[in-house]
């Protein structure tokens, strides 16, 4: 039985000739956080990405995530190396076989005030580190 790589993705068949701009086949490890960091806690979790496109992502998942939030997500190539890191807009999430889910994700549009709450995020994320030192 041959298998359907579109379906394999959880897309419709169709919609990958509605991307305007190529996907590269990728398998990275994905580290996904919410976007601000509501809590000291928050532990990031894991998946894989699947592809990916200047602007945007497919991930696989162990849990769904709610359409419409932001992520901060971390690429990791298997030697634990960053290839990539964004802001990321989840634009859908649907259930996989085995319990597992797929997300389209698109990197987030940045306006002014976007930036500063990024930069100010990032300056007291350094602040915190240093408290630890």
């Amino acid at each position: 039985m041959q298998r359907n790589p579109i379906g394999d993705l959880g897309l419709e068949s169709g919609q990958l000739d509605e991307r305007v701009e190529p996907r590269e086949q990728i398998l990275r490890v994905a580290e996904i956080a919410p976007f601000p960091r509501n809590s000291t806690n928050d532990v990031p979790s894991t998946g894989f990405a699947l592809d990916e496109s200047e602007s945007g992502l497919c991930l696989q998942l162990e849990a769904p995530v709610p359409v419409g939030v932001l992520l901060r997500i971390t690429l990791r190539d298997f030697d634990g190396l960053t290839k990539r890191e964004e802001i990321v807009r989840v634009a859908w999430c649907r259930a996989r076989s085995g319990g597992r889910y797929n997300a389209g994700l698109e990197v987030a549009e940045e306006t002014a005030e976007q930036r500063l709450c990024v930069q100010h995020a990032v300056r007291r994320s350094e602040i915190d580190i240093g408290r630890n030192d």
